[in-house]
Parts: structure tokens; C-alpha cells; sequence
């Protein structure tokens, strides 16, 4: 290689760069080129992020995972983005990654007032209480909004139901 193949920059000082001139529809064509081009890449960007919770086992149609795929700013890959979910309670710790049921959730809130002293109360007992309240409330004549308020006590309890079946066991 010789002296005149490689570049020195200061053999350049003085020398003014030329400009080159664009009609305005070259340069809004380029602008708009460039928008296209970075919201191509904020949707790239948002699909691998899902993609990457989807992964780690989140259910990204749950209102929380919604928030937790706003803030989460870790590193984006199934394992941190799971560990971190653990950690935020959004999913079990375990091989399953299932989602935590609210009736699960109940009962922790349960064992954390019990552990801190407040009297125990039985989970049955506030279904009993709810069920009785549906009863004095409700006039029997109702009995389509009676209905509608007992299904959602049972939805809201993860009590299983079997509509016109035998009880299992039975």
C-alpha cells in the first residue's frame, strides 16, 4: 500500500464541503420517509417487546401485565422478563407460569392479616355473608337479577358450578 492510498484528514483542512441543493418536495419526501421509517421501527420495536412477554408466559390481555409491559425497563429477554414478573407477583414462581386467580390472592391478603394479628375470617363465611345479602336485598320477583348477582359471588369465588349435572362425587 502506498502513501497516496491511505486517508489523513488534515490533508483536508481548508477545503469546504459543497452543498448540494434539493427541491422541497425531494426534502419533504425525505422527511417523510424518515417518519414512515422510525414508526416502522417504534411497531418492530413494541412487537418483539411483546413477543418477549408473551415468552415469559403473560398473559398481555391481563390489566396488570398491561401495566407491567408500560414499566418494565429490564433486560428484554423470557427469563429477566419472567423473573421480574415473580418478583412483581404477576405470575407464580414454578414451571407452570400461570397467572395468579384473584381467589388465590384473596387467600393471601387472608394470610397476611392473620399472620399480622387481625382476628381470622373464613372465606366461606364472607360467601355466606355475600349470599345473604343477595337474598335480603333482592325482592323474589327479581329473581333474573337475583340470579345475575348469585353467578357473580360464585365467578368471583372460583366456586365450581355444574349446571344440571350431578355433583361430582355425588
Amino acid at each position: 500500500m502506498s502513501d497516496t492510498d491511505t486517508f489523513d484528514p488534515e490533508d483536508y483542512e481548508g477545503v469546504q464541503e459543497r452543498m448540494a441543493t434539493l427541491p422541497r418536495r425531494e426534502i419533504r419526501r425525505f422527511e417523510k420517509d424518515r417518519r414512515e421509517l422510525s414508526k416502522a421501527q417504534q411497531e418492530r420495536d413494541d412487537a418483539v417487546r411483546q413477543l418477549v412477554f408473551a415468552r415469559a408466559g403473560i398473559d398481555l390481555d391481563d390489566p396488570a401485565a398491561e401495566w407491567f409491559l408500560k414499566g418494565y425497563d429490564g433486560e428484554m429477554t423470557p427469563d429477566a422478563v419472567k423473573t421480574a414478573a415473580i418478583k412483581a407477583r404477576l405470575l407464580r414462581d414454578g414451571e407452570s407460569g400461570a397467572p395468579i386467580t384473584s381467589a388465590e390472592m384473596q387467600g393471601h391478603e387472608l394470610m397476611g392479616r392473620v399472620a399480622n394479628g387481625s382476628a381470622p375470617v373464613s372465606q366461606e363465611d364472607d360467601i355466606s355473608r355475600q349470599l345473604r345479602e343477595v337474598k335480603q336485598n333482592i325482592h323474589w320477583k327479581n329473581a333474573d337479577q337475583a340470579q345475575a348477582e348469585i353467578m357473580r359471588i360464585v365467578d368471583n369465588n372460583d366456586i365450581k358450578y355444574y349446571p344440571g349435572a350431578a355433583l361430582p362425587g355425588a
